[in-house]
């Protein structure tokens, strides 16, 4: 037969064509016959004939006919495979010429059937040519059955089984490896797609009764897949994706539902809800939940049911289910599309309750049911279908089917959604049945810890679970490392999961402990990541929250933070340290002598390790880098709290005494104050403004701490436990040398720095020269043999200020004013300064808004520091004659009435009316208004006062006598929390002159009434 196929005798190979026919025939049923005719290469002699033949409408036909016979061995046939594709494009190609459809039937036959088994035969440029007959195949069978339909006898022999064949050779052709690699397909691939739509809209017949549905499906799921997994990112793979998705949308799911009724087998429906399973499962998550909503809408839940009923089998019924709960379950996070879901739910309640109590057995069909069950069952619980919420009959359900299906796939199946919804299902009847007290199964609640135990990390660890759901678990002992993983990952997360971890903390204890466990776990194992991520977590979740912050703290997070700063703080990286530094601080600004004394000692290791890890990362000349600035805070925080925690002062000794750390910021300030013009660019977030206001906001409460003696007794107690002192009077020798920083540099810095660095720079002034007239008002430093010229550019930048600053700026200057009029050891020249009228000018523009009757002078800066530079203006000036013209009767009465009117009355403003009584500005009648105000004051108080038997007033008591509109400061970040601190914590800068120091003592109701007191007793003895 091998030697006639090869003869030149057209009609020799035909015979021998059908000679090989009639014998395969015979041997139909022993296949080991024909494997044996494939082995000795019969196949290759066929393809030889169909590639060298000059005559293929004679030999065509009888030659495939044979080969599809062949193709039976297909093991062997795949073999010999390679040899075949080119003959048979040539024959396929031919047979669109020929009259004889069948060949092209059969010929696609065993061109699907040889690629199903090599696809890597197939290469990129074979594979383009095969889809572009392809196309012109599905073209012709349009074109024909616009006028006809396919199962009526049709010319050039086309039949249904044709139009099949193409459908099912181009799905098996996309499966190739060469097709991923050929994007220039997809296009044409589109082509053949809408020419198939049109041909089953054309023939409904086909459809249905001749698998056209069917091949339908099978190829546009093909399609799908192909184009959705690829490996090479492409515009044709995604536009093709988009293409079947909308022609899905708009046609084949019209032709489904249109004939719906009249398709009889299973095979079809099984197809069809495959392939729209397929993409709920695969597809890209926004466009699925797009196409699942259109599912909804053309009913196909309802679809789905009553498919079921038609076709009761366990394979059609997996398939149906698993698409219903694919669909709820892409429709989950809309609440809309839900509630279109809730609509579509059977009304049957019952049935599916009781499938759910069914055993699986581990059998597919009912896990797919029980997948489906839970899908609908979770989403009416969380919408509220009041069929399912509270029924004692659900929680019994999922009880028992924990106790039938323990093991089942279906709750142990890796990545199991299902899992996900049944395990909130039982937290939920769990809370409603354990609300009531009624009876639960013990067993089955152990059954599903040991569920989660196991199938955690598959299934919950990327879950967001809701608060209820975490309660559950953490009230676990068992579920103890699932517990510190959840507590993990939700503090790293966003602020919705944090608020909720903060609430579990307020209200279980258990929470604390297991945070406080999972902190210290992750410090003993060296964690760095996890370390940063949980005190981020715990400082976000305690910020301005003085119960949590307490709460954590008696649960020992200071001590876990020691141990990290002692052992890892020098090792471990910048962001990691300065995660821990800020919860540091967090607890810091919300300590007392209480928390601080359960610490034992950590505060004085942590100060010391701060301050060498600081002076360690800080280079001289140079910036303060960023993650510098959070250990700046915290010591200097630490600083500000010693004055009024003695349990600090050892902690903070260690951070006045360092000089090396003081000379440091000292030398940045020296270095930016020689910039000159280039301040003025100069942004506060830069490198160089971070380093100028870390350096300035270490000398403001250094120099804080030294000119209120705070420093000195630190540095004695520290020295000398025994021995005490009350002394004030600081040269710096006793903590170090005397500052660097002169008030020439920061007022080069005040002329030419942007407004917030003005602000702070002014704050530094202040403390300066706080600490320049610090001995009795006698000077040293800079100022103490400055020159007339030097001491005159000094005031004259600070006039400036003070008149044309606005808020914090002017204040600051003016009590720096203040600070160079009280100076008693002035020489002769620099006494002339005193003589110059600049004070003059700063108390017109200070009267100013608190006699303007539009102002809010409770909601405006100027009133919390006017009255008090008034008063010392007063008191400190020589008598001039621009007095009576600045503070006169018209100014006076308007500044009376606008306090009236606001009710606004503190210490300040009452001391201010009392020196401008004692100095004869005030008239009668003006004397009289501040009578009756006072009066009023004090009558409502002492009533207030007897009716509580002599308590102090409430906080509500005192919002009434002088309103606060600060902001709550704890809430702020550290670094604008230590803005604050130094920018407006200058109580003691006023000076108050005629103060008794028992009255300082005071708190600050009291000292009202002292002043309300003395003012009225004065005013009665000038009445007299």
């Amino acid at each position: 037969m091998k030697a006639s196929l090869l003869s030149s005798d057209t009609q020799v190979q035909v015979k021998s064509l059908e000679l090989i026919n009639l014998v395969c025939s015979m041997s139909l049923e022993t296949s080991e016959e024909i494997q044996s005719l494939v082995n000795e290469g019969l196949t290759d002699y066929i393809f030889e004939v169909l590639r060298i033949s000059g005559n293929l409408d004679a030999i065509a036909t009888s030659a495939i006919q044979a080969l599809e016979t062949l193709s039976l061995a297909f093991q062997s046939f795949s073999q010999h495979f390679s040899l075949g594709l080119e003959p048979l494009l040539r024959v396929l190609n031919h047979s669109f010429a020929s009259a004889f459809g069948t060949l092209q039937k059969d010929t696609l036959n065993v061109i699907c059937s040889g690629i199903a088994h090599r696809p890597d035969v197939v290469g990129a440029s074979r594979a383009e040519y095969l889809v572009e007959l392809l196309k012109k195949s599905f073209q012709l069978y349009r074109s024909v059955m616009k006028d006809h339909a396919v199962s009526d006898t049709l010319g050039f022999g086309l039949s249904p089984e044709g139009l099949n064949a193409t459908c099912n050779t181009l799905g098996t052709l996309l499966r190739a490896p060469s097709c991923s690699r050929t994007p220039s397909i997809c296009l044409t691939l589109q082509e053949c797609i809408c020419a198939l739509t049109d041909c089953i809209s054309a023939d409904p017949i086909y459809a249905t009764h001749h698998k056209g549905l069917m091949s339908a499906a099978y190829l546009f799921q093909e399609a799908y897949i192909f184009s959705i997994k690829q490996t090479i990112p492409s515009e044709q793979f995604t536009a093709l994706t988009d293409f079947l998705m909308t022609h899905f949308h708009f046609h084949m799911l019209s032709i489904f539902t249109t004939n719906w009724n009249n398709i009889s087998d299973e095979i079809t429906a099984n197809a069809f809800f495959d392939l729209v399973r397929n993409i709920l499962q695969t597809g890209d998550a926004i466009k699925t939940r797009t196409f699942a909503r259109i599912l909804v809408s053309k009913n196909w839940i309802s679809m789905a049911y009553e498919t079921m009923s038609r076709f009761p089998t366990g394979d059609f019924k997996q398939i149906a289910y698993s698409t219903i709960s694919k669909m709820i379950d892409r429709l989950s996070s809309s609440e809309e599309a839900v509630q279109d879901v809730m609509l579509h739910l059977p009304t049957d309640v019952e049935g599916l309750l009781l499938l759910l109590e069914q055993r699986n057995d581990g059998d597919l069909h009912l896990i797919a049911a029980h997948q489906a069950i839970i899908a609908i069952l979770f989403t009416a619980v969380e919408h509220g279908d009041s069929r399912f919420v509270g029924s004692d009959k659900l929680m019994s359900s999922l009880e028992q089917h924990l106790l039938v299906n323990a093991s089942s796939s279906m709750l142990a199946s890796p990545s199991s959604a299902a899992l996900r919804h049944f395990f909130l299902l039982f937290i939920h009847g769990h809370e409603d049945v354990s609300s009531q007290g009624r009876f639960r199964s013990r067993k089955a609640e152990n059954n599903m810890v040991d569920i989660l135990q196991t199938e955690y990390i598959s299934s919950f660890r990327d879950y967001e679970l809701p608060m209820h759901a975490l309660k559950w678990i953490m009230k676990k002992e068992i579920l103890f490392p699932i517990s510190k993983d959840l507590l993990l990952r939700n503090l790293y997360a966003g602020s919705e999961d944090q608020a909720i971890i903060a609430q579990l903390t307020k209200e279980d204890d258990r929470v604390t402990e297991i945070l406080m466990s999972l902190f210290l776990d992750v410090v003993e194992r060296h964690l760095e990541d996890e370390i940063g991520m949980v005190a981020t977590g715990l400082a976000s979740i305690s910020k301005g929250d003085l119960n949590l912050t307490k709460k954590i703290h008696r649960h020992g997070v200071v001590s876990i933070l020691r141990r990290f700063i002692l052992l890892q703080g020098m090792k471990a990286s910048e962001s990691t340290v300065t995660s821990c530094v800020d919860l540091l601080f967090q607890q810091l600004v919300f300590l007392d002598e209480t928390m601080v004394a359960m610490d034992e000692g950590a505060w004085l290791d942590i100060a010391s390790q701060a301050e060498k890890l600081l002076v360690s990362q800080l280079d001289k000349g140079k910036i303060v880098r960023t993650c510098s600035v959070s250990l700046v805070n915290l010591i200097t925080l630490i600083m500000h709290k010693s004055t009024k925690i003695l349990a600090l002062k050892e902690a903070a000794s260690k951070v006045y005494t360092s000089s090396e750390l003081r000379e440091t910021f000292e030398q940045h300030i020296a270095n930016a104050s020689q910039k000159g013009s280039v301040l003025t660019t100069m942004d506060i977030n830069s490198d160089e403004g971070v380093t100028l206001s870390a350096s300035l906001l270490f000398c403001v409460l250094w120099l804080r701490g030294v000119s209120n003696g705070t420093a000195n007794m630190l540095h004695e107690g520290m020295n000398d436990r025994n021995e005490r002192t009350s002394s004030k009077s600081i040269n710096g020798k006793r903590i170090g040398s005397s500052p660097r920083i002169s008030c020439q540099q920061l007022c080069q810095l005040l002329c030419f720095c942007t407004t917030p660095l003005q602000i702070l720079t002014s704050s530094c002034l202040v403390e300066l020269l706080s600490y320049a007239r610090a001995n009795n008002g006698k000077m040293h430093g800079d100022l103490a043999e400055c020159s007339l010229n030097h001491l005159r550019s000094v005031t004259l930048i600070l006039q400036g200020t003070a008149s044309g600053g606005d808020g914090l700026l002017r204040k600051n200057a003016c009590i720096c004013l203040m600070r160079l009029l009280e100076m008693t050891s002035l020489n002769m020249k620099q006494k002339a300064v005193r003589r110059s009228p600049w004070y003059k000018v700063v108390a017109q523009e200070l009267l100013l808004p608190l006699a303007n009757g539009q102002v809010d002078v409770v909601k405006t800066e100027e009133i919390y520091y006017s009255p008090p530079i008034l008063t010392t203006i007063l008191c400190v000036s020589p008598p001039n004659k621009w007095l009576p013209s600045v503070f006169s009767s018209k100014v006076l009465g308007a500044v009376i009435q606008n306090f009236k009117n606001t009710q606004y009355i503190t210490v300040e403003t009452v001391e201010l009316f009392l020196e401008l009584l004692k100095r004869g500005f005030l008239e009668h009648e003006q004397v009289e208004t501040l009578r009756a105000l006072y009066l009023g004051v004090r009558r409502k108080y002492y009533r207030e006062r007897s009716v509580m038997n002599g308590a102090s007033p409430t906080a509500t008591d005192k919002e009434s006598f002088a309103p606060n509109p600060q902001e709550t400061v704890e809430k702020m970040d550290p670094g604008a929390f230590m803005m604050h601190l130094a920018l407006r914590d200058t109580g003691d800068h006023f000076v108050k002159q005629h103060q008794d120091a028992e009255i300082s003592k005071l708190d600050n109701e009291s000292r009202l009434l002292v002043q309300i007191d003395e003012f009225l007793q004065r005013s009665d003895r000038d009445m007299e």
